[in-house]
């Protein structure tokens, strides 16, 4: 290879180098933990690319380098592994597949996967087979449901990776049997379609898991309205039963203490504080939204045993998203009767939610065993099933965005605390 092609390869490379930055985008948030680090793994990653292509230049090793380093460049990005599993090998598999096009349709390259590639015997087959890659990585990115933080369940993630794994296979398995060049190329081109569909049903996957996820939360909201309203409509009753034998209810007590009978006469308003309105509900802000949550939740709380304490002071009439709030303040809920239900004893809850000048903040503390797990990104779930539960957190701070909103935890040898800040 001369030094023209060299150069044309270089710079062509860097076209293919932006495709890989525009597919890892695709696959995962724009917010990289890190952008210098994102920055210097993107160049490195076209150094040690373009050095093993000029100076060994042997297929096979450039395909396990080229899946190396793009599963070391996704940990730029917060995913799971099961999404950064899918995701390197479809954004490799559309690179390599889109140069192995170009490769068998213009005979500019005669490839042995085990050998040195002698390299295009025409320097614009570089460009092309770039080209290719950068186009196919802007039409993928119309596919915007990929990089959401839903988990597809493991029988399709599976089937997506053996789709995978099974077209990277038969492609070099095509390309090394030097099957007739017309015949090789059509079916490679009939590859790259089903790729491109993957990318679609892996789109279509994280839609239908999403969709999933807010129907569930639709049916919690409904649930939390639909108790406050049995609330309401329990307190009416029992107002209009206290009030219709009012008359008939003084008159008793005041025949008891006329006749000195304290200890009865006290008894008697015991039993009339049962039917009193107040005792229906637990938590009576007067703000719906966070009343209905807050009484659903505690309803239980109190059920099992859990001492309660609340200080909430909402106006009445801050507009709250319902949606949100379910997410918020049921998952906290959730996390935290969790934790107190592994106790056996000291078991208390704080709720704390407060409105002061367009901040709203939720306090929640709760005792808990002390074993807790964090890792390099924040706290990690103890549940058996970490996806779906390790979901919750990621619900909060994706909902969160919405509001600028800040989520933080801190916890002693026994208390667990969680403080949520939303501007609205």
């Amino acid at each position: 290879m001369d030094l023209n092609n060299h150069l044309i390869y270089l710079s062509s490379n860097l076209i293919g180098v932006y495709a890989v930055y525009k597919l890892m985008h695709v696959f995962f948030k724009d917010i990289a933990s890190n952008n210098k680090i994102e920055i210097l793994s993107y160049f490195s990653y076209y150094f040690i690319i373009s050095a093993l292509y000029l100076i060994v230049n042997i297929p096979i090793i450039t395909l396990v380098s080229n899946i190396i380093l793009l599963a070391l460049i996704s940990f730029n990005y917060e995913a799971t592994y099961k999404n950064r599993f899918i995701a390197v090998f479809l954004i490799y598999l559309i690179l390599m597949i889109s140069e192995t096009i170009v490769s068998l349709l213009t005979g500019y390259l005669v490839i042995s996967v085990f050998g040195k590639n002698p390299g295009y015997s025409f320097s614009l087959g570089y460009i092309f087979s770039k080209l290719i890659g950068f186009f196919a990585a802007l039409f993928i990115e119309n596919y915007s449901n990929i990089k959401k933080g839903f988990e597809l369940s493991t029988s399709y993630w599976l089937s997506i990776l053996i789709i995978s794994l099974s077209s990277l296979y038969i492609v070099v398995a095509l390309v090394d049997s030097q099957i007739h060049t017309v015949k090789a190329s059509i079916i490679i081109s009939l590859l790259f379609l089903i790729i491109v569909l993957l990318f679609y049903l892996y789109d279509a996957l994280k839609s239908s898991a999403e969709m999933k996820i807010e129907k569930s939360i639709l049916e919690q909201e409904k649930r939390y309205y639909d108790n406050q309203f049995w609330l309401m409509k329990s307190s009416v009753e029992k107002t209009a039963s206290l009030k219709h034998d009012i008359a008939n209810h003084i008159g008793a007590i005041g025949s008891l203490i006329r006749e000195n009978e304290i200890s009865r006469a006290l008894n008697y308003i015991n039993q009339l504080e049962k039917y009193a309105p107040f005792n229906s509900k637990i938590v009576e802000s007067g703000n719906l939204v966070i009343d209905s949550i807050l009484n659903y939740k505690l309803d239980y709380v109190k059920s099992i045993g859990v001492n309660t304490h609340l200080d909430i002071k909402v106006p009445s009439d801050l507009e709250l998203e319902s949606f949100d709030m379910v997410v918020i303040l049921g998952n906290l809920l959730d996390n935290s009767v969790e934790a107190l239900k592994k106790l056996k004893e000291n078991r208390t809850l704080w709720v704390s939610i407060k409105y002061d000048r367009g901040v709203l903040i939720i306090q929640i503390q709760n005792n808990f065993d002390g074993k807790i797990s964090v890792g390099a990104k924040g706290l990690i779930t103890t549940k058996d099933d970490k996806d779906n539960h390790g979901l919750g957190l990621k619900n909060i701070e994706s909902t969160l965005e919405k509001y600028n909103g800040l989520l933080e935890y801190s916890y002693t040898n026994n208390l667990f605390k969680a403080e949520v800040l939303m501007y609205i």
